[in-house]
């Protein structure tokens, strides 16, 4: 608008100096003649300007919203020059696909807004069993062109680009509303660990974890497809994808997690120690059966053998002066 009405107002001075050229009473020509010429030159200049700026371009991954006096009307403009009546504006809106990542390790700082998307702190939950956390989460979003002019109309104040307030106020408001919903809030951790555990057990499996962030991503479609249907963003805001990463669980939280994992491993230690006592006692049934006996010196080895396997299971219950005969025995057990 601004060029436009400079352009007018050099148009009309060159006009008015070429009609007070022409009209003027003047007898010396050359006067006249630099007048007419400085005046046409302004004119074209003028006229070269106004229609320069009757013309606005949308750069690429952009849209661009028309108002006029401060109101939002007709449908935006892709990339590209358009034409554009000088009492309207030409909006630029970024429609390029926002990352956002909220990581417990970005801080309790504010979030930080870059280009790209949201950097922010993990989202707080609450789980099934009073339990809390806090939740790792990336998230890709992508506003639609074709809601850009509501958007613009309801968010345009709020700061200097349109897409980073989006997606604070409107796509990060959303997410955490629905990390707080079913699935995620009737998910029992400590007693999912149990169950877990207790299935490694039932198995014979001795190398099993409490590590529950693999079993987060069993949510991820649930939660895109939540986000998605979410009547705020539905049909305004594309949700492309949801990465639940890995939660950090309040302290009560981690140390029932590490109570289960504790009973895990001493059942894991007294199965094998079970197991080892098995196996000497067909040995030695075996050495019966082939006549060689249970000698003095056999049983002390076999004693010896027990201890040990014992002491490399981690067991924590023999006694400082057990011994397998002949005095020093009790010596493997504090040579631990």
């Amino acid at each position: 608008m601004t060029e436009f009405v400079v352009g007018l107002v050099f148009m009309v001075i060159g006009v008015l100096a070429i009609a007070g050229a022409i009209f003027s009473d003047r007898t010396s020509r050359n006067p006249k003649t630099w007048i007419i010429v400085v005046g046409v030159f302004c004119v074209l200049a003028a006229g070269a300007g106004v229609w320069q700026s009757l013309y606005q371009s949308v750069p690429t991954k952009s849209e661009g919203v028309v108002t006029s006096y401060g109101k939002v009307i007709g449908t935006p403009y892709g990339p590209g020059r358009h034409f554009m009546a000088p009492w309207k504006t030409l909006n630029i809106v970024q429609d390029t696909i926002q990352s956002d990542t909220f990581f417990q390790s970005n801080g309790t700082g504010p979030d930080v807004q870059t280009p790209r998307g949201i950097s922010g702190y993990c989202i707080p939950v609450r789980l099934a069993g009073l339990s809390q956390g806090c939740l790792d989460v990336q998230m890709q979003s992508q506003v639609r062109a074709s809601a850009i002019p509501e958007l613009y109309a309801n968010y345009s104040s709020y700061g200097p680009s349109l897409t980073l307030d989006i997606d604070q106020y409107v796509v990060q408001r959303e997410l955490k509303t629905v990390l707080n919903r079913p699935p995620l809030s009737d998910y029992n951790v400590i007693q999912d660990v149990a169950n877990s555990l207790s299935a490694c057990v039932a198995k014979g499996q001795t190398d099993c974890t409490a590590n529950t962030s693999s079993q987060f991503s069993q949510f991820d479609p649930e939660v895109l497809q939540a986000l998605q249907n979410d009547p705020q963003l539905k049909g305004k805001i594309d949700i492309l994808d949801v990465n639940l990463q890995f939660p950090h669980f309040d302290d009560a939280t981690e140390g029932a997690i590490r109570k289960i994992q504790t009973s895990y491993l001493e059942t894991v230690a007294a199965k094998q120690q079970e197991q080892t006592n098995i196996a000497i006692s067909t040995a030695n049934a075996a050495l019966v059966k082939t006549g060689q006996g249970l000698t003095p010196a056999v049983l002390q080895y076999d004693c010896y053998q027990v201890i040990q396997a014992a002491i490399k299971a981690g067991y924590s219950g023999l006694p400082a002066t057990l011994s397998c005969g002949g005095g020093n025995s009790n010596v493997l057990v504090n040579g631990k």
